[in-house]
C-alpha cells in the first residue's frame, strides 16, 4: 500500500548483499510457482536489463499510437455502451461483474479477512444489484457507496493524490444532490471507470515502488535470487527438467572443449531457438530452463525477423531503382534518405496496417528519388506512374513466400549473430559485421538493432548460465557417460 510504504523504512532496500536482504526478496517474490513466477519475471527482466519499469506500452511511430488510442477508446466507449442498454433494460449482470471486478482488485491490494469483510458489507452487488432492479436505491444511499469507493482508494494512493480524489468525491456528490431522479445509467460508469483506473494505477504505482527499492539486491544478488527461486521449483516438482536435458544434449558437440562445452552447448542451443520458424512462446519443445526467457526469446526471433525484412525491402527497392531498363540506371539519393526509408519500413512493418503502410512508405520514396533526380538535372526515361508502381510491387514483394531474398537474408543474419554469440569467449558484434563484405553491405544500417539483438542475446546466456550451470554439467556429463 503505497500510503504506508512512502517514508516507512523497508527491509527489503537494507544490506543489499546480505543473506537476510536476499530472504527478504524471495519472501516478496513467493516460494511458490504459480504466485511467484510474476515476480520473478520482474526480478530477472530487471537483472537483464539493469533496470524495470512498469507501465503501457510507448508506441514511437505516431500513427501507430494514434491508432493504439483510437482502438482503446473505441473499445472503452463499446464496454459502457453495452453496460447502459443493459441497465437501461434491467438487467444488472454487468453492473454485478464490474462491482465483483472492483472487489477484486482491492482485495489484492488488502487480502485480509476483515477487509473482505468490509468490502462485503459496503460492497455486496447481489444487494446493490436487487435494489437497482427494484427501484429502491436512493441517491443517499449511492452517495454511501461513491465516498466508501474514494475512501477505499484513499487508503492505498499516494497522499499527493488526496486532493483530486475528495474533488472527484465532491463532483459526485454534486451530481447526486440536483433536483430530480438520479440518472444511474449515467452516474454508475463514471464511478466504476474512475475506481478501476485509479485501483490500476496504484497497482503498478506499488509495482514500480517495490521494485525501485529491489533493484539494489537483484544488481547484487538477482543470480542467487533466480537460482534458488528455480531451484525450489525443481526441488518441489513445480519444474520438470526433461525437455532442459534432450535440449542441452542435441546441442552438445563432441569436438568442444572441456572447460568450454558447457557454454557452448547452451549458446548454441540458444542460437537455435532464435533461428527456429516457429516462435518461443508457442514451441511445444521449449526447454523449461529458460522458461523466464521464453517471452524475451520470442521478442529476439521477432526483431531478427524485422531487421531481415527491412533488409530485403531495401535491397529490392535498391535493385529497382538501379535497374537500366525498368528503373533509372542510377541510385538518385544520398545515405540519409536510405536511412529515412530504413526507419520507415521498420515503423510500417510494426503498424497494424503492415504491407499497406509499406506499399504507403515505397511510393514516397519513388517520389523523392525522382525528384532528385530532375533536381541533379539527370534524365529519367521511364515514366513516373509505372516507375512509382514498380518501386512499390518490389518493396511489397518481401510478403511474398516465394521471395527468395528474405530467407536468404535472415539466414545470414543469423550466421553473423551466431559466429558472436557461440564463441568460447566474448565478441564485439560490431567487429563480426563490419569484416563480413556481405553483412557489411546488406546489415551495416542496422548495426545499433542487431548489437542490441547480440547484447540481449549475451544476456540471457550468461543469467542462464549461472543459474543453471551445474544442471546444465551434469546433464552433459550423464550423455557422455550413456
Amino acid at each position: 500500500m503505497l500510503r504506508s510504504l512512502v517514508g516507512s523504512e523497508m527491509c527489503i532496500r537494507d544490506r543489499a548483499s546480505t543473506d537476510e536482504a536476499r530472504k527478504n526478496a524471495l519472501e516478496w517474490i513467493g516460494r511458490n510457482w504459480d504466485t511467484g513466477h510474476p515476480q520473478m519475471m520482474m526480478v530477472h527482466s530487471m537483472k537483464l536489463n539493469h533496470s524495470l519499469q512498469l507501465g503501457e506500452v510507448q508506441y514511437q511511430d505516431p500513427y501507430t499510437r494514434g491508432m493504439n488510442d483510437q482502438v482503446q477508446a473505441q473499445m472503452k466507449k463499446a464496454h459502457w455502451a453495452l453496460f447502459n442498454q443493459k441497465l437501461e433494460q434491467g438487467d444488472t449482470s454487468q453492473l454485478c461483474a464490474e462491482i465483483d471486478a472492483l472487489k477484486k482488485m482491492l482485495l489484492e491490494l488488502n487480502p485480509s479477512e476483515l477487509h473482505r469483510s468490509k468490502l462485503q458489507d459496503q460492497l455486496d452487488p447481489t444487494l446493490i444489484c436487487q435494489m437497482i432492479e427494484h427501484n429502491a436505491i436512493n441517491a443517499e444511499q449511492i452517495g454511501n457507496i461513491v465516498a466508501f469507493l474514494v475512501d477505499e482508494v484513499k487508503d492505498y494512493d499516494m497522499p499527493a493524490n488526496d486532493e483530486k480524489n475528495d474533488e472527484f468525491r465532491a463532483q459526485m456528490a454534486g451530481s447526486l444532490s440536483c433536483e430530480g431522479d438520479v440518472d444511474i445509467p449515467k452516474l454508475l460508469p463514471e464511478v466504476i471507470a474512475w475506481v478501476s483506473d485509479k485501483l490500476s494505477q496504484i497497482k503498478l504505482d506499488k509495482a514500480n515502488f517495490l521494485l525501485k527499492w529491489l533493484q539494489p539486491i537483484v544488481e547484487q544478488q538477482g543470480a542467487e535470487l533466480e537460482r534458488d527461486f528455480m531451484n525450489d521449483a525443481i526441488a518441489k516438482g513445480e519444474i520438470e527438467l526433461s525437455k532442459t536435458q534432450c535440449w542441452i544434449a542435441a546441442n552438445a558437440s563432441d569436438g568442444d572443449a572441456a572447460d568450454a562445452a558447457v557454454r557452448l552447448a547452451q549458446r548454441r542451443g540458444v542460437m537455435e531457438l532464435l533461428r527456429s520458424e516457429v516462435g518461443a512462446c508457442v514451441r511445444p519443445d521449449f526447454p523449461e530452463s529458460l522458461i523466464l526467457d521464453r517471452q524475451g526469446m520470442q521478442g529476439l526471433q521477432n526483431n531478427l525477423q524485422l531487421v531481415a525484412l527491412t533488409a530485403a525491402c531495401l535491397l529490392e527497392v535498391k535493385t529497382a531503382v538501379e535497374d537500366p531498363k525498368q528503373g533509372m540506371g542510377f541510385w538518385p539519393v544520398g545515405p540519409e534518405h536510405m536511412k529515412q526509408m530504413r526507419d520507415a519500413v521498420m515503423q510500417a512493418l510494426t503498424s497494424p496496417i503492415q504491407m499497406a503502410a509499406v506499399r504507403m512508405v515505397a511510393q514516397q520514396f519513388a517520389m523523392l528519388c525522382l525528384q532528385a533526380a530532375d533536381e541533379a538535372d539527370k534524365s529519367v526515361l521511364v515514366e513516373e506512374d509505372k516507375f512509382v508502381a514498380m518501386i512499390e510491387k518490389r518493396a511489397s514483394a518481401i510478403a511474398n513466400t516465394e521471395n527468395a531474398v528474405v530467407p536468404l537474408l535472415k539466414k545470414r543474419l543469423e550466421d553473423c549473430v551466431a559466429s558472436a554469440l557461440v564463441n568460447v569467449e566474448d565478441v564485439d558484434m560490431g567487429k563480426v559485421l563490419a569484416e563480413n563484405p556481405f553483412a557489411a553491405k546488406c546489415f551495416g544500417m542496422f548495426q545499433v538493432e542487431i548489437v542490441k539483438i547480440y547484447q540481449m542475446a549475451d544476456a540471457i546466456c550468461n543469467l542462464n548460465f549461472v543459474v543453471f550451470y551445474p544442471r546444465y554439467r551434469d546433464m552433459l556429463a550423464g550423455k557422455c557417460s550413456e
